[in-house]
């Protein structure tokens, strides 16, 4: 785990993230919307998003909007899709779509907008595609080809991600737990947690293993207490073999340090494993939050982290009237309705 001094993270990131958000783009992913909603291939949606993010980020140095900044802000805002409004203030890239799936025939039409934050001017275009089931990842990273080269000139492609693979039955399941994670108010499965929690190819993978923890966390909440126990070690224990092999993952770190925050265990390690998770991804959102809740005073430090966070995802304080759409299913509610 990377170790740093405080005041060295607040000059790195809370005095120069202006600059850091204003230098790349800002691009929000949304999951592909079914046509066919009796086809049964609903995990589609979510493969489609996950694929398309993944080949974006491996070869552009942009920054991507969290699953949950997306899904809060698509149910609490109800945006209109075919003119869509900025997640926020300094989003510049937005994409989403719909397919078809019949037999072996997909159809995918994809959807992107351009916000210049500068002129204030909005440019949109669409990109649609027919091919082959079976070709399926080979189709969906030429398709997000285009989007990166309509989107910025300078984009040039280097390499192709390896997740997630739709031929693989495992990453079927770990985006149909991604869809489940994104609808509201439904709560994970246990039964498909399990399936997958020992699996060695989702283990190999961080972007799987946050699915998977960020799940395992939200249904440890949501259990009796002896089941709750068990889910949480299970967490522990496994997000420590994942960071040995990905030490500076920041969605594993601010996870680790999330699940010991409710275990209340170590909040020196709590707050170091959140300072370290920033360190890694200065757009990490989880990661201030934990941050400054595991600061036992009021400080410029944590004052500093809720507003940078407010930033990133100003859709995620809740309200206290209502439990329809709310961060990680509501989890950590009672704590961000503190800060108020």
């Amino acid at each position: 785990m990377i170790r740093i001094n405080k005041k060295l993270l607040i000059l790195l990131v809370f005095c120069f993230y202006p600059m850091w958000i204003l230098g790349n783009q800002w691009v929000g992913v949304l999951p592909l919307s079914n046509q066919r909603i009796t086809s049964g291939e609903g995990w589609l949606g979510h493969y489609f998003q996950a694929r398309i993010q993944s080949f974006l980020q491996l070869n552009s140095d942009w920054n991507f909007h969290s699953q949950e900044s997306l899904r809060l802000w698509y149910y609490k805002a109800k945006p209109q899709l075919t003119s869509p409004t900025s997640i926020n203030h300094f989003t510049t890239l937005f994409i989403h779509g719909e397919y078809q799936k019949v037999i072996d025939l997909v159809s995918v039409t994809l959807s992107i907008t351009k916000f210049d934050l500068k002129s204030g001017e909005i440019i949109t275009d669409q990109f649609q595609k027919d091919f082959l089931f079976d070709q399926l990842d080979n189709e969906v990273d030429q398709l997000a080809l285009k989007l990166g080269q309509w989107a910025s000139p300078d984009f040039k492609f280097k390499e192709r991600p390896g997740y997630p693979k739709f031929k693989q039955l495992n990453h079927q399941n770990l985006m149909s737990l991604s869809a489940i994670m994104f609808a509201p108010k439904i709560l994970p499965e246990t039964g498909l947690v399990l399936s997958l929690m020992d699996d060695p190819e989702i283990l190999d993978h961080p972007k799987s293993l946050s699915i998977l923890f960020e799940a395992m966390i939200v249904l440890s909440q949501n259990m009796n207490h002896i089941d709750k126990v068990y889910f949480q070690n299970q967490v522990d224990k496994k997000l420590r073999a994942a960071l040995r092999t990905f030490p500076n993952q920041s969605n594993l770190l601010a996870l680790f340090a999330e699940n010991m925050f409710l275990m209340q265990k170590d909040m020196a390690l709590v707050n170091q494993a959140a300072k370290s998770a920033i360190l890694s991804d200065s757009n990490n959102e989880l990661a201030y939050l934990i941050f400054s809740l595991s600061e036992n005073s009021e400080n410029r430090d944590k004052a500093e982290s809720l507003q940078y966070m407010k930033e990133i995802n100003p859709w995620l304080w809740p309200d206290a009237t209502s439990d329809t759409m709310q961060f990680q299913k509501g989890i950590l509610t009672l704590k961000l309705l503190s800060f108020f």
